[in-house]
């Protein structure tokens, strides 16, 4: 459990100067592979990362910066 509205941790956005924080997506633990770990790679309008619940095969997902658009892939 790692906090978020579900406990299961949150992408969200915030500027260098501390406004305009946004939650962008809270991880639910069930579709979605909960729990991202690790950094986050940004490519165009789209964060990718990785999640922590496989030991040796995390699945990635993307985001677009917006908070629109959420995918994984990768073993489940």
């Amino acid at each position: 459990m790692g906090g978020g509205s579900t406990g299961y941790r949150t992408l969200f956005k915030v500027n260098t100067d501390g406004t305009g924080f946004e939650v962008l997506y809270n991880f639910n633990g069930a579709s979605d592979d909960e729990c991202p770990m690790g950094g986050l790679t940004m490519s165009g309008n789209t964060l990718y990362g990785t999640t922590g619940v496989l030991e040796y095969s995390a699945p990635v997902f993307s985001l677009t910066a917006d908070g629109w658009s959420f995918k994984t892939s990768g073993p489940r």
